[in-house]
């Protein structure tokens, strides 16, 4: 859980928008800090959770989902909305990035 907030402390630091943006967190030399940062994250939670699941007897892939919707929006966002809005912007390019892997996750 420490190189999770590691993690996230990088990704913060390096989205910084620029003075003439618009706040997205797209901030130019920024996105690929984040992408990998959000890889990083999203790795390591799937897999904590779903090791978790496992040890009470559920498929990983529950404790993955759990572990998704933990990052989202409704928890993340709820606690922590500025780190929740760092980590994953709401950037087109951002979320193509990360679409691209999803796809080829699937």
């Amino acid at each position: 859980m420490a190189a999770a907030v590691i993690i996230l402390a990088a990704a913060t630091a390096a989205w910084q928008p620029s003075p003439g943006s618009s706040g997205d967190g797209a901030a130019a030399g920024g996105s690929e800090a984040i992408f990998i940062a959000e890889l990083g994250v999203l790795l390591l939670v799937g897999r904590l959770m779903g090791e978790a699941a496992q040890r009470i007897g559920q498929p990983a892939l529950m404790g993955q989902l759990i572990g998704g919707l933990l990052l989202g929006p409704s928890v993340f966002g709820l606690i922590w909305p500025a780190a929740q809005h760092a980590l994953f912007p709401g950037a087109v390019a951002q979320k193509d990035m990360l679409d691209a892997v999803a796809d080829l996750g699937i």
